[in-house]
C-alpha cells in the first residue's frame, strides 16, 4: 500500500523550485517588514507634528481671542499675580463691591494656559520673541535660530527632534503675527500689522507615540512572521491542502443534501403553511399546508402565482409590503386574507425571515402562513361586546341623570311644603312628624345630588374653576359648620394646619371643600366615639406651586385591607351591613376619587379594623400673592344681606393673581 505524505527519497532537483519560491517569499516578506518599519517610524514623527500643530493652533486661538477683547480681568492669586511687565494704566482695578481685578494681557494668558497644559498633558509650550519685554519669553538657542529662519521667510515652520530632560521631544515653532489689538502694548516695537512679532513653540514627548509604534511594530513582526510561515506551509502543503479541501467540499455537499431532505420533511409535516422565495422574492417552494390554505397547487404558486390567492381588497397592501421587504431586506409581518378559488376566505398571519449565505449575502426568504380565522372571530366578538358595554354604560349614565332630575322635582315640592308647614301652629307630635319628613327629604336630596355629581363626572361634565381663596379661613369656616354634627354624637373635632402651608391658593374652593366634606361625612357616620381630625400639610413647595396633603382621620370602625380599593367604586361600602345601620349608597368615596383625579391629585386610605381610618387627599395648587376676601368676612356680609360684588370689594378691579415668589 502506498504511504501518504512526502516522498523523502525524492530527487533533490524536485525541491529546487520549492526552495527558490521559499527564498523569494522570504525576501518579499523581509522587504515588506523593513518598509513597514520605516513607515511606522515616519508616522511617529508625523503624528507628533500634528499634535504639536494642534497645540500651537490652540494657543494662537486663545491669544487671538484675548487680543480681540483687550485681555481678560481676573482675581489675582498666588498662581496669577499682577503682571509686573505690563505697562497698562488700568492693569489693576477695583470693582464696585470692593473686589480686586488684574488684567491678563494675551501673552500672560497664553503662558498660564501653557503651564496648565504642560502639567496635565506633558506637552511643553513657550511664547517667545527676539524683541523682548519680559525675560520669561527669552528664546533658547534653537528657538532663536528658528525665529531668524521664520523672519527671513525661508520657511513657515521649524521642527526638530531634541533631547529634553533625558527624553526625546519633537519641537515645533510657528510664527506669531502682529495683529491690530497687539499694538496697544507693542506699538513701540515698530512691527507693522501682519509682521512677525515672535513665535509659539511647543515640545511634544515622543515616548507615547513611540510606545504605540513599538506595539504596532510588534504586531507587524508577528504578522509578517505568521504570514511568512503560512506562505511556507502553503507552498509545502499545497497538495495536501487541496485534497483536504476536496474532502471537506464533498462532506459539505452531503450535509447540504441531508439538510434539504430534513427541511422538506419538516415543512411537509408542519401544521402551518411554509414558503420559500429566491432573493428577488419569487416563490420557489410551498408545503402542503400552504396549498391547503390557499387552495392551489405548488406549481400554481411558483414565481408570482401566489398573489392570485390574496383577497382582492388586500392584494395591493400585501404586494406593496412584500416589495418593501425585498428592497429593504427586512422581515415580513402582516395579517391579510386568502381567497381560495372556491370562494372561501381565510384570515392568515404571514411572516418571513431573510436567508443569508456564509458571506452574509441575501439568498432568499423563508416564512410561514398561519390560519388566524378563529382569532379574528374572537376579536370581532370582543369588539362587539365592548361596544355593547359602552352602550350600556351610556344608557346607565343617561338613566341616572334623568331619574335624578325626575326625583328632584317632586322632592323640591315636598321640602317646600315642609318649610311652609313649619311656619304654621303645630303640636309636638306634628312637629316630630315634620322633623322626620325634613330629615328624610334632606337625605333623599343628598342622594339625588350624589347621583347627579356621579353622572356629571362620568360624562366629563365637571368644570373646575380657578380662583384665589384663603386656605386657613376656608377650612376654619368649614370646621365651625361641622362642630355641631360632632357634638351631637359626642365626638371631638380638631383642625391642624401646618405652619408651612400657603396662605392663598388658586383652585376650585367649592370642589375642594366638597371632597373634604365627603370624607368628613363618612368619618362622622362611622365613628361612635373618640376623635375626628382634619390635617393639612404641604408635601412639596416651589415658587409657583404647592402639593397639599389633606388627611381626615377618625377612630371609627375601620376598613379591612381587602376593601381598601373596592370602597372607591360606585355603590360599594366596606360592609353592606353598615348600609342598613348607618345609611348611604356608597357613592361618596367614588365621587371623592373622581374629584381628586379631576383636580390632578390622588386619594388613598390607611385603616385598621376596629381602630379607625385615615383618608389622604394629595392635591396640587398654584400659589397666589393676591389676598381674596376672607371666608369669615364673606359669611358675615352674607348674613347682613349686604354682600358687595367682586369689583366693589377690590375697589373696582377683580383680584389679580400671580405665582407666589416666596
Amino acid at each position: 500500500m502506498p504511504k501518504r505524505g512526502w516522498n523523502i527519497a525524492a530527487s533533490g532537483h524536485e525541491w529546487l523550485p520549492l526552495l527558490g519560491l521559499a527564498l523569494a517569499w522570504t525576501m518579499v516578506m523581509g522587504g515588506s517588514l523593513l518598509w513597514n518599519q520605516h513607515l511606522v517610524q515616519h508616522k511617529v514623527l508625523e503624528n507628533a507634528r500634528l499634535e504639536a500643530e494642534t497645540v500651537i493652533n490652540k494657543d494662537l486661538a486663545y491669544r487671538r481671542w484675548a487680543t480681540m477683547h483687550g485681555g481678560v480681568y481676573v482675581h489675582p492669586t498666588a498662581e496669577t499675580p499682577p503682571n509686573p511687565w505690563l505697562n497698562h494704566p488700568k492693569r489693576d482695578v477695583t470693582t464696585t463691591d470692593g473686589g480686586q481685578l488684574t488684567l491678563m494681557n494675551p501673552a500672560y494668558m497664553t503662558r498660564q494656559l501653557m503651564t496648565l497644559f504642560s502639567e496635565q498633558y506633558g506637552v511643553k509650550g513657550h511664547i517667545t520673541s527676539l524683541m523682548l519685554k519680559n525675560p520669561i519669553n527669552a528664546p533658547d538657542e534653537w528657538e532663536r535660530e528658528a525665529l531668524h529662519q521664520l523672519q527671513q521667510g525661508a520657511t513657515h515652520s521649524v521642527s526638530q527632534v531634541s533631547i529634553i530632560d533625558s527624553q526625546r521631544y519633537l519641537r515645533l515653532i510657528l510664527p506669531m503675527f502682529m495683529e491690530k489689538g497687539c499694538l496697544k502694548c507693542h506699538a513701540d516695537t515698530g512691527i507693522p500689522v501682519g509682521g512677525i512679532r515672535g513665535g509659539i513653540s511647543t515640545a511634544v514627548p515622543l515616548l507615547k507615540h513611540e510606545l504605540v509604534a513599538e506595539e504596532a511594530l510588534k504586531g507587524l513582526r508577528v504578522a509578517h512572521g505568521g504570514i511568512w510561515l503560512l506562505g511556507l506551509a502553503l507552498l509545502i502543503g499545497g497538495n495536501n491542502l487541496y485534497r483536504r479541501q476536496k474532502t471537506v467540499l464533498m462532506s459539505t455537499e452531503g450535509a447540504l443534501a441531508n439538510s434539504q431532505v430534513r427541511f422538506a420533511a419538516l415543512t411537509q409535516s408542519s401544521p402551518t403553511g411554509v414558503f420559500q422565495t429566491a432573493s428577488d422574492g419569487s416563490c420557489i417552494f410551498v408545503n402542503d399546508q400552504w396549498c391547503l390554505l390557499a387552495g392551489i397547487t405548488p406549481q400554481q404558486a411558483h414565481d408570482d402565482g401566489w398573489l392570485q390567492v390574496i383577497h382582492p381588497d388586500d392584494r395591493a397592501n400585501v404586494f406593496g409590503a412584500w416589495q418593501r421587504t425585498i428592497s429593504e431586506q427586512r422581515p415580513f409581518r402582516l395579517e391579510y386574507r386568502f381567497m381560495r378559488p372556491d370562494g372561501k376566505t381565510t384570515w392568515v398571519y404571514g411572516q418571513s425571515s431573510i436567508m443569508q449565505d456564509a458571506n452574509g449575502k441575501v439568498i432568499g426568504h423563508v416564512g410561514t402562513v398561519t390560519d388566524i380565522s378563529e382569532h379574528k372571530e374572537l376579536e370581532q366578538t370582543l369588539r362587539a361586546a365592548k361596544e355593547l358595554s359602552d352602550d350600556a354604560n351610556r344608557a346607565k349614565s343617561e338613566f341616572l341623570a334623568t331619574i335624578s332630575h325626575e326625583l328632584r322635582t317632586p322632592l323640591n315640592a315636598v321640602m317646600g311644603g315642609a318649610q311652609l308647614l313649619e311656619m304654621t301652629t303645630l303640636n309636638q307630635e306634628q312637629r316630630d312628624y315634620l322633623t322626620m319628613i325634613t330629615v328624610g327629604g334632606k337625605q333623599e336630596l343628598a342622594l339625588v345630588n350624589d347621583l347627579l355629581d356621579l353622572t356629571a363626572i362620568e360624562a366629563g361634565g365637571v368644570q373646575l374653576s380657578k380662583a384665589p381663596f384663603l386656605l386657613r379661613d376656608s377650612l376654619t369656616a368649614y370646621i365651625k359648620k361641622r362642630h355641631k354634627d360632632c357634638q351631637t354624637k359626642g365626638l371631638q373635632l380638631s383642625l391642624n394646619i401646618d405652619d408651612q402651608a400657603p396662605e392663598t391658593i388658586l383652585g376650585d374652593e367649592q370642589r375642594f371643600i366638597q371632597a373634604i366634606d365627603i370624607l368628613m361625612d363618612n368619618a362622622i357616620k362611622f365613628t361612635d366615639q373618640g376623635t375626628i381630625s382634619l390635617s393639612i400639610k404641604p408635601l412639596h413647595l416651589s415658587g409657583a406651586q404647592a402639593t397639599l396633603s389633606i388627611c381626615v382621620a377618625d377612630s371609627g370602625i375601620g376598613i379591612a385591607p381587602e376593601q381598601h380599593e373596592q370602597i372607591f367604586m360606585p355603590f360599594v361600602q366596606a360592609d353592606m351591613s353598615h348600609t342598613r345601620k348607618h345609611g348611604g349608597t356608597g357613592l361618596g368615596l367614588s365621587i371623592c376619587r373622581r374629584l381628586a383625579l379631576a383636580m390632578g391629585g390622588t386619594i388613598r386610605v390607611e385603616s385598621t379594623v376596629g381602630k379607625g381610618s385615615s383618608f389622604y387627599l394629595e392635591l396640587p395648587f398654584d400659589l397666589c400673592v393676591a389676598r381674596p376676601p376672607s371666608a369669615l368676612t364673606v359669611s358675615q356680609e352674607a348674613a347682613e344681606q349686604d354682600r358687595p360684588s367682586a369689583s366693589q370689594a377690590t375697589g373696582g378691579a377683580s383680584p389679580r393673581c400671580r405665582p407666589d415668589s416666596k
